[in-house]
């Protein structure tokens, strides 16, 4: 939202496309404001040998790596999301 409240990015072009992106990850908050469906973090992936070259496999362990509700992987972001809406 700052990119088109900033002037960077045309609202006229880009204004609907944009809410409907907010309200679309808005639709992950439950009551307690916590982002649902937030993927845990990958940091492990090189040591355990997880990665290989196959490009498929790799895609189906980003796939498939558990979701949490609340992970500050996804907390942080939406917050800088909010913040243009609040100024």
């Amino acid at each position: 939202m700052a990119i088109l409240k900033n002037g960077w990015l045309d609202g006229v072009t880009y204004g609907a496309p944009a809410r409907a992106a907010w309200l679309g990850v808005t639709s992950y908050l439950d009551a307690n404001a916590n982002l649902r469906g937030v993927c845990v973090g990958t940091g492990g992936a090189r040591s355990q040998n997880v990665l290989t070259s196959d490009p498929a496999e790799q895609l189906k362990y980003y796939f498939d790596r558990p979701r949490q509700v609340g992970d500050f992987h996804g907390q942080a972001p939406i917050v800088w999301c909010a913040s243009p809406l609040l100024r």
